[in-house]
């Protein structure tokens, strides 16, 4: 803030007060005269300003200048045994002007003693709308160079850019010669030179990084001003002989809060000793307030582009996932195959696959362990590796160990995952399959008498794969009837929960098959696995989905 005049002069809108003072002159029998601190008397005037100066006399001036730095001598006058009496005009503990009175030899007492206590309120009055002024002045002051920093800091680009703001501005309130701000780690156990002023690259390098518990103004990190006027006499500081070789003398600390919360701190050194004025304090604690709140925002925009970066790549991910899987079922007669799949993030862990194996239709379902990207990545892995070997190998217990075998090799310990995979003979209606730890499929039959529908477990699994690289997989044999439907699912169709916390479980899950093959006993596949979908989706209502659901259903013509 600019600093408060040192003359009266700077007060001054009009010459009301010189004015006043010929008048209370003229009833008082004795010149009343208005003066600034170097003695020259204030006049009113016609002109522009209101008032001018002008000096009485060498000998006048140098009698009111040494009464003003004496004090003043108004107590004397009502014994009348001086020739010029001074009362001094203050601002704060400094004097910037003074009254002067001349009384006439012929003025009594009485008059004299009016005159004292007249011009001692005069004086008094005068202080205290000086002292007003300097405060509105102080506050329009603070207010022009909060808006100033306020612009500023919008416009900065970043933490540093908002941190060496932050230290311009506390310096200039400060009336600083140096400068330096640190901010906290995430563990709030070591401070990081992020900005500095005024410092030798030397002492610079010596600040980079400093142990919170080793720093003398600890409490400043909650928001309190701390000020020490002389460094080397307190002795409490890092690097004292840096800080003598540096000439810094005195010291202003106080943190950077945001919510009650530390963030770092400001230094402000100067090189001379001076006080801090309260004022001052209180105004370096609304910048800092405002430099915090300004890294804290800067932290969340730099925080919220890096979330909407990895969103954006999160969804080209996601994209590349879905379109690993079928777009299209293999044509072929005998065998109606329908499918459905629903992650319950942007990424998913589940898998399928429907593959031509010369004439014969492979299908495969997968649940890898976990959610989100690592069970994506892993999910392609599996795939790819199924689908690979089921190319080059006819028997499906082969294309299990080996699968086994690579992911095995390619995992941590605690990657895995469960898999179904089949292989249909469409000309004489068989399915072979093996399974690794996955939900065993249901089927569905329809007695051709009496039209009732039922429901069991193709039982039949080992161990998932990706743990065991000596396992091996037994295959099994299961011709399918006449319209019989085969529903592989991964576990979160049944483990799909409602508001109460209940499971949706396998009974509702062969409740939902059976219902849609009473209803209609020549629903397609694809029907089947909708009308399940929609069971699922029915009981979980609003309830957010915990984990991904695949459904493929396989009906024999």
């Amino acid at each position: 803030m600019s600093p408060p005049p040192d003359s009266i002069t700077g007060f001054l809108t009009d010459g009301v007060v010189a004015r006043l003072c010929e008048t209370i002159g003229a009833m008082g029998a004795a010149i009343v005269s208005l003066h600034d601190p170097s003695g020259a008397t204030i006049l009113p005037s016609k002109g522009d300003p209101p008032w001018r100066v002008e000096f009485e006399g060498t000998e006048f001036v140098e009698q009111v200048v040494a009464l003003l730095c004496a004090g003043g001598n108004l107590d004397e006058l009502e014994t009348g045994s001086a020739a010029i009496y001074v009362e001094p005009v203050h601002l704060g503990d400094e004097a910037i002007g003074a009254f002067s009175i001349r009384p006439e030899p012929t003025t009594t007492p009485e008059r004299r003693g009016a005159l004292s206590r007249l011009v001692r309120l005069l004086s008094a009055t005068v202080s205290e709308f000086c002292q007003q002024e300097q405060s509105l002045r102080d506050r329009n002051d603070e207010l022009d160079m909060l808006f100033q920093l306020s612009g500023m800091l919008v416009d900065a680009k970043d933490v540093d850019s908002v941190l060496a703001v932050a230290l311009r501005f506390a310096m200039r309130l400060c009336d600083g010669d140096a400068g330096v701000v640190h901010l906290l780690d995430e563990n709030e156990t070591v401070l990081t030179l992020r900005a500095h002023e005024g410092l030798s690259e030397q002492f610079v390098e010596r600040l980079e990084s400093l142990p919170v518990e080793q720093i003398s103004d600890r409490e400043a990190l909650g928001g309190r001003v701390r000020f020490v006027s002389d460094l080397l006499e307190e002795g409490r500081a890092l690097y004292l002989e840096e800080i003598e070789r540096e000439g810094l003398v005195g010291m202003v600390s106080s943190g950077l809060v945001f919510n009650g919360a530390p963030l770092g701190i400001v230094r402000v050194y100067s090189r001379s000793r001076h006080e801090i004025d309260p004022i001052v304090r209180a105004t370096l604690q609304t910048v800092l307030e405002q430099a915090a709140a300004a890294v804290a925002s800067q932290r969340l925009r730099a925080s919220d582009r890096e979330h909407r970066r990895v969103q954006r790549q999160i969804r080209l991910a996601s994209e590349v996932q879905r379109r690993m899987l079928p777009a299209h079922i293999p044509d072929t007669a005998g065998v109606d195959i329908g499918m459905r799949y629903e992650s319950s993030f942007d990424l998913g862990g589940d898998f399928y696959d429907v593959m031509n194996l010369n004439g014969h239709i492979g299908v495969l379902v997968g649940d890898v362990v976990g959610k989100g990207i690592a069970a994506a990545l892993l999910m392609a892995s599996v795939r790819s590796t199924f689908r690979a070997h089921a190319h080059d190998h006819y028997h499906l217990d082969e294309v299990m160990r080996l699968a086994n075998i690579a992911l095995v090799h390619d995992t941590l310990d605690n990657e895995f995952a469960t898999v179904f995979y089949g292989v249909i003979d469409p000309s004489i209606r068989r399915l072979t399959y093996c399974s690794a730890g996955h939900e065993p499929p249901l089927s569905a039959r329809i007695d051709p008498q009496s039209g009732d529908v039922s429901v069991e477990r193709v039982e039949g699994s080992g161990l998932v794969i990706g743990v065991d690289d000596s396992q091996k997989y037994e295959k099994f044999v299961r011709h399918l009837a006449p319209g019989e439907v085969i529903l592989a699912y991964t576990d979160g169709a049944i483990d799909a929960m409602n508001f109460m916390g209940e499971r949706f479980g396998r009974g509702r899950l062969s409740k939902a098959v059976r219902d849609v093959l009473t209803a209609d006993a020549r629903v397609s596949a694809q029907g089947v696995v909708d009308h399940v979908f929609w069971e699922v989706r029915r009981f979980v209502g609003l309830n957010p989905a915990t984990d991904d659901i695949t459904l493929v259903a396989i009906r024999s013509n």
